[in-house]
C-alpha cells in the first residue's frame, strides 16, 4: 500500500513534498525487516537529501530521517 501511495504522491505532488516524504519514509521503515537493503537505503538517503534541502539540517524530521538512516547502516 506505501509503494502504491508513493507513486500516487510523487506523481500528483511531487518527489519533495513532505507528505510523499513521509511516504517514502514509512516504506523504509516496512523494508526494513523484509531485507530489502538496498531499497531501505536509497529510499532513506532520498528523504534525507530532500529534508536537508527543504528544512535544513537541523530540522527535527531532517535529525529522524538521519537517525533512520544511522540506525540502519
Amino acid at each position: 500500500m506505501y509503494a502504491q501511495a508513493l507513486a500516487g504522491r510523487e506523481h500528483v505532488i511531487g518527489r519533495e513534498h513532505p507528505d510523499t516524504l513521509v511516504t517514502m519514509n514509512n516504506l523504509a521503515g516496512v523494508y526494513q525487516p523484509q531485507e530489502r537493503h538496498e531499497k531501505v537505503e536509497e529510499l532513506y538517503e532520498r528523504v534525507l537529501t530532500s529534508n536537508e534541502k527543504l528544512l535544513g539540517p537541523e530540522h527535527p524530521d531532517t535529525l529522524l530521517t538521519m537517525n533512520s538512516l544511522g540506525a540502519f547502516l
